[in-house]
């Protein structure tokens, strides 16, 4: 998934940013004079966490937390449901996305009880930005619109620009490029005639990317460079690394790459400061692509290392967003159901005069509507626990097609090119190597790629691993006349781990020269996916057969899904041979078109 912050702004109402250490250091001083547990208090807290939000996520987070035990002390409403915002937000900035919406969650709760259409509305509007990241957005319009009404209706001006800049961003993503643009200048003349100029870097950011999507580049960096230079007079350096990656992409574009390189570097030193992993491994990733065209292999080596560790380490929380974003609407429902029932509660404590009849049909049409809410509620999440399944059968799918093993042997192979002083070897197996990940990491958000882009996938991984072992065997791709491969749809890489299995269980441990022979024809409506290898087969290897059954496996969980949603019948299946090994997996014949 792909992070939308540099586009999305997010909104904080009723506290001010205060950017000045000398602010900063005011609201400190009236926390230092205020010991007692009071609504000032706890409103210098949530501002001090907001100023610093953009510096030093972990302290933000302390004094948001600081801030929510002080309203809950004194049962101040308002007080929970800024700081519970508050405290999503830094979230937020810290790419938790679990978190965040939990939290925010939590803050629309409490508006229902502090009375505050205002202070909803900009819950709306980050609980929007993190549907528009997880890339629901339909349910991020829906929340958008939400802020829009309620900011028009108060007449207030900053919300109208974060809601129409919000709103815009949906247009690009779906690709109103035109009506974006038009959204974005308007957003930004309404920045600048009332001096809202927190909100211009980010316009700026936004509106550069609608122009890089219709080919203006030249526009798209002049507002970028806008952009930036209003993020250092802020001393907003959390934009600011996102504005300097961004310029450093189109740099890139036009083979401008000692540029691309300075702004690459200083975007990688503010994303560190700011502990924003994901923009940190997306910056690394372009700089790694500036040193391979630069031929400069031992640094090109290097950089991708750290992004591999930094993306891993990251690809959890993208797996707990992509389940969130499936179970969102049952967690809505739930915590809407606690909210009424909360209000309906105190409602009845107050009339303590109701009749008992009255106060026991109420009850009942309560008890009623929890009961079936939480009917609907089983049901999502059953469906959600079923999401989840496919999601982390699909995480383990990738896994297992570019393993840990995969990447470490393949980088320890330009190391010894490397150390060889082999260049040109190091150079062709990099620019292999590097091919091959982007565009497994590009396969894995689709569920379906054409056959011809998978075949080409795995005649690369297999070139890759011939080289390895020094030409060890030979391969021969067969495709039946009948099955046009750029209109037929396939899982992405799902023979990907029984090839790998001929090639290190069964060839390498062959004497002499081994082969596999892929082919791929029609049966009816399935299609037939064949490896086939001459290599030593499974006969008492033992270990072998344990290798085979986790590729099987994973592959099994993905056909098992493929047929409940399509309701057909794929199947795998091993047939040991005399000499090597006979894999059939059998697959939904589908096209494209």
């Amino acid at each position: 998934m792909g992070k939308l912050l540099s586009t999305i702004l997010f909104v904080t109402i009723t506290v001010s940013v205060f950017s000045q250490q000398n602010k900063i250091d005011s609201l400190k001083q009236i926390l230092h004079n205020y010991s007692d547990q009071d609504t000032l208090k706890i409103s210098a807290l949530i501002q001090i966490s907001n100023a610093i939000n953009t510096i030093n996520t972990d302290s933000a987070l302390v004094y948001a937390d600081k801030a929510i035990k002080l309203s809950e002390n004194i049962n101040w409403a308002t007080g929970l449901a800024t700081s519970y915002r508050q405290k999503g937000l830094v979230f937020y900035y810290k790419s938790d996305y679990l978190s965040a919406l939990m939290f925010s969650q939590r803050a629309l709760g409490y508006t229902k009880r502090a009375d505050s259409k205002l202070l909803e509305a900009s819950i709306y509007s980050n609980i929007g930005n993190i549907y528009a990241d997880i890339e629901d957005f339909d349910k991020a319009l829906e929340s958008y619109e939400k802020l829009l009404k309620i900011a028009r209706q108060v007449k207030s001006i900053q919300d109208q620009l974060i809601a129409l800049v919000n709103i815009a961003v949906v247009h690009t993503e779906q690709g109103n490029l035109y009506e974006a643009v038009k959204m974005y200048h308007s957003s930004l003349k309404l920045a600048e005639d009332h001096n809202l100029d927190t909100f211009i870097p980010t316009i700026c950011n936004n509106l550069s990317k609608s122009y890089i999507n219709l080919s203006e580049n030249d526009k798209a960096t002049e507002y970028l460079n806008v952009g930036i230079e209003k993020a250092i007079e802020l001393k907003n350096l959390y934009v600011l690394a996102i504005l300097k990656r961004n310029l450093a992409d189109i740099y890139l574009k036009e083979n401008n790459l000692e540029k691309a390189e300075s702004l690459l570097l200083e975007s990688i030193s503010l994303s560190k400061s700011n502990n924003t992993l994901e923009w940190e491994a997306q910056s690394l990733k372009t700089l790694y692509q500036v040193y391979e065209k630069q031929d400069q292999v031992k640094k090109a080596y290097d950089i991708y290392k750290k992004y591999i560790v930094l993306r891993d380490s990251i690809v959890d929380g993208d797996k707990k967003a992509e389940f969130l974003k499936r179970d969102l609407t049952f967690e809505n429902d739930k915590n809407q159901a606690l909210a009424n029932t909360e209000i309906e509660r105190q409602k009845l404590i107050k009339k303590g005069t109701i009749i008992g009849g009255s106060g026991f049909i109420l009850v009942s049409l309560i008890g009623f509507v929890l009961y079936y809410r939480k009917q609907n509620a089983d049901a999502l999440k059953q469906e959600a626990e079923f999401n989840a399944k496919v999601s982390d059968t699909e995480l383990k799918a990738l896994r297992a097609q570019m393993n840990p093993h995969f990447i470490f042997n393949a980088l320890n192979s330009i190391n010894d090119f490397i150390v060889k002083n082999d260049a040109e070897s190091a150079s062709k197996y990099l620019t292999k190597f590097a091919k091959i990940m982007r565009q497994t990491l590009e396969n894995s958000i689709q569920k379906e790629i054409t056959l011809a882009d998978d075949l080409k996938l795995l005649e690369l991984y297999m070139q890759i691993e011939a080289m390895r072992l020094s030409n060890k065997f030979t391969f021969i791709f067969e495709v039946d006349n009948q099955i046009d491969a750029e209109k037929t749809l396939v899982p992405p890489l799902i023979l990907q781990p029984f090839i790998e299995n001929s090639i290190w269980h069964g060839i390498s441990k062959k004497e002499g020269i081994g082969h596999i022979n892929i082919s791929i024809k029609k049966e009816n409506d399935m299609l037939v996916c064949i490896v086939e290898d001459n290599g030593v087969g499974l006969q008492n290897k033992a270990s072998n057969k344990n290798k085979i059954s986790l590729g099987q496996s994973i592959t099994k969980k993905r056909i098992e899904i493929i047929n409940k949603r399509k309701n057909t019948k794929g199947t795998v299946e091993l047939i040991n041979k005399e000499e090597g090994l006979r894999v059939e997996v059998k697959l939904p014949f589908q096209l494209a078109y």
